[in-house]
């Protein structure tokens, strides 16, 4: 199978039928084990568990949020993103670089105008770092706290030893502005902001969305995990 392209995990018609379905609903069915894969692509493979958590309002996990961005990488042909694994975001902020090399040798596209580096920090909150190479700046969109710049050079001092276009990075401006989207009366929607953050930024769009909008963003989401890929943007603003 080739690596972008997607493989529905074989099951029988009604199975499908009852994922599409059962979609939006607040819990799926129990007809499959929580584990049970759906859908492969990108070197990911989405459970049932994963997709019901983004469905029904819990907050998401490292793969829905790599695999999403990941589809976000491929949709704009007019905007060069690429995308660092959250776990490997981690292991840099945690101060772990070994067999870094061989990560960004195997699964890093190096070209690029926007690098998405989403991060899992405070244990549980998702933030999203971004390089954009022809701005040269480094943002930090975090929807409920205000990062550190400390945390934005942990992250960008060790990617310059294997990204030749941040080379020079550390002169680039940082960017403090905090008027984009929050999320508000909750905890759990931290990674669907980072996840819609990623859309609206790679398509080249003043963000529109706000909390009330994330049930919907919810559901657009979860469609576009089960196609593996991308809906028109304007989907997301009808």
């Amino acid at each position: 199978i080739q690596q972008n392209a997607i493989e529905f995990i074989p099951c029988r018609t009604q199975h499908q039928k009852l994922i599409q379905n059962n979609l939006w609903s607040p819990k799926i069915t129990s007809v499959f084990e929580e584990d049970d894969v759906i859908v492969k692509k990108f070197g990911y493979e989405v459970d049932r568990k994963s997709l019901s958590d983004l469905i029904s309002g819990s907050k998401i996990n490292d793969l829905i949020v790599n695999f999403y961005i990941e589809m976000v990488c491929n949709s704009n042909p007019k905007v060069e993103c690429s995308h660092i694994d959250s776990l490997i975001v981690s292991k840099i902020l945690n101060g772990n670089l070994t067999r870094l090399s061989r990560y960004f040798e195997k699964n890093f596209k190096a070209d690029f105008r926007l690098l998405f580096c989403p991060a899992l920090i405070l244990k549980d909150h998702w933030v999203l770092f971004v390089f954009d190479s022809s701005r040269k700046s480094i943002t930090c969109y975090d929807s409920i706290f205000r990062t550190e710049s400390e945390m934005i050079d942990k992250i960008r001092a060790p990617l310059t030893k294997y990204i030749t276009s941040l080379s020079g990075s550390d002169s680039w401006t940082i960017v403090n502005d905090s008027l984009y989207p929050k999320q508000k009366g909750n905890d759990k929607d931290c990674g669907v902001f980072v996840c819609a953050y990623s859309k609206w930024l790679a398509h080249v769009k003043p963000f529109s969305f706000k909390q009330n909008d994330i049930p919907k963003i919810r559901k657009t989401m979860g469609s576009e995990v089960l196609k593996g890929q991308i809906e028109q943007f304007d989907c997301l603003e009808q």
